[in-house]
């Protein structure tokens, strides 16, 4: 038992004081052959593009909205407005008016849209939103001035049906919101001149109740936001007196102003966002003139502000439409139309500012070319999915772009960019 025990002992020791012999290279699983030439573990005929590792079934997706898709929806006539909203499935609704013959509501997805009147010249569907079992509700102005407000709901034969809500002051100044239970809630710019700075808050449960708000003063580019039962408003006012207001509404319905930025020429032109904390965020136009008198401007930025204080630089340029929205990623994204200082917005771009680690990066979605220039309305959204898209008007058409990536991160249609398939296409 003893020489047993020493032979055994020896032989560990001698391993371990020998050189061991090179081991041979291990195989690839994955080096390129006939059935797999980028060499990406995804054979043929699975791998839907051979030629690319990058691009194979269950990859990992590349980071989100570096790619979009872009459509041309044609309406044969100039809008000047587009709104948009996406329902659960990610399926898009947009409302053109324009001036000469209504409403025009687009409906459909990057696959393709039916574009049809769903209003007379008479009447503006100036905002629109599903509720959580998604109807689509709208707010419509009718009147010469814009002076009626109804609140619009489609049914599902696709009839439209108006109630009378009560006196607006334009589109500019007026709201649209629907709250996680699907009530609807409204902010009016009363229309009477003896009324200035007084406006309506309007909302619909069972019927329809409301109340006067005063100290919105020359309010213009109204914005109307809810998140956790708090409402939040936003409303810049006329380049005489440039301000950008904000205003929350808790639950003791007092109305609460703050003013966000005096400086420079708003020109009526914010987007806003609420994150997920309840904090609310704007982009806006900061524009300057050393003469008053003057047309031309002597400085124009993109500026951001919060509502925990503090103001950013995000492009110096012209912008003349602004939409915000935050993306599955949490981060702030903002769509913006906009031209170099100078230069008319007929030659202006669209482009995409997104803020992360406390730094904006800018990047353009379409370039302005000929006579087919771009603006003035565009539009932002998110769905469920996570899945961003936009549209913006150009000439006598509409132009719609989806981003290309999902919220999934993983490759599970193979198209080599976002984790799922158009949910509406036909």
């Amino acid at each position: 038992m003893r020489v047993g025990v020493v032979g055994v002992v020896s032989i560990l020791l001698g391993a371990c004081g020998r050189t061991a012999p090179e081991a041979p290279p291990p195989i690839d699983p994955c080096a390129p052959s006939e059935l797999d030439l980028d060499g990406d573990c995804s054979p043929q005929p699975e791998d839907c593009d051979d030629g690319d590792p990058a691009v194979h079934p269950d990859a990992i997706d590349r980071p989100l909205y570096d790619r979009w898709a872009l459509r041309t929806i044609p309406l044969d006539r100039e809008a000047r407005t587009v709104w948009m909203a996406v329902d659960a499935r990610g399926c898009v609704e947009l409302a053109a008016a324009t001036p000469e013959d209504g409403t025009f509501l687009g409906r459909g997805s990057f696959d393709g849209f039916d574009v049809a009147p769903v209003l007379d010249v008479d009447a503006r569907l100036s905002q629109i939103a599903f509720d959580p079992v998604g109807d689509l509700h709208g707010l419509v102005l009718r009147g010469e001035s814009a002076t009626e407000a109804f609140f619009a709901s489609r049914d599902g034969a696709g009839s439209w049906r108006e109630e009378p809500i009560g006196r607006a002051g334009g589109p500019g100044a007026s709201a649209l919101t629907l709250d996680a239970s699907g009530d609807a809630h409204v902010l009016l710019a009363a229309s009477e001149p003896s009324t200035n700075g007084v406006f309506w808050y309007g909302r619909r449960s069972q019927g329809w109740t409301l109340e006067e708000v005063s100290g919105f003063s020359q309010a213009y580019d109204t914005r109307l936001l809810v998140w956790n039962g708090v409402l939040h408003a936003s409303w810049s006012t006329h380049w005489q007196t440039p301000h950008l207001h904000h205003a929350h509404r808790d639950d003791d319905g007092v109305w609460r102003r703050t003013e966000i930025d005096d400086q420079g020429d708003s020109f009526g032109k914010a987007g806003a966002a609420v994150d997920a904390a309840g904090t609310v965020h704007w982009a806006y136009r900061v524009a300057e003139r050393n003469d008053p008198s003057a047309s031309d401007l002597d400085h124009a930025e993109l500026r951001y502000a919060s509502t925990r204080g503090g103001r950013e630089t995000i492009a110096d340029m012209q912008p003349w439409c602004i939409q915000a929205a935050f993306g599955p990623d949490r981060l702030l994204y903002v769509l913006f139309i906009a031209s170099d200082l100078g230069v008319g917005r007929s030659v202006g771009d669209v482009r995409l500012a997104v803020r992360q680690l406390d730094r904006w990066s800018v990047t353009t979605l379409a370039r302005g070319e000929g006579e087919t220039h771009i603006g003035p309305a565009c539009a932002l959204a998110v769905d469920a999915l996570g899945v961003m898209h936009a549209a913006w008007t150009a000439g006598t058409t509409i132009r719609y772009a989806r981003g290309l990536g999902a919220g999934d991160a993983r490759d599970a249609n193979c198209d080599g960019v976002d984790g799922i398939a158009d949910p509406c296409a036909r």
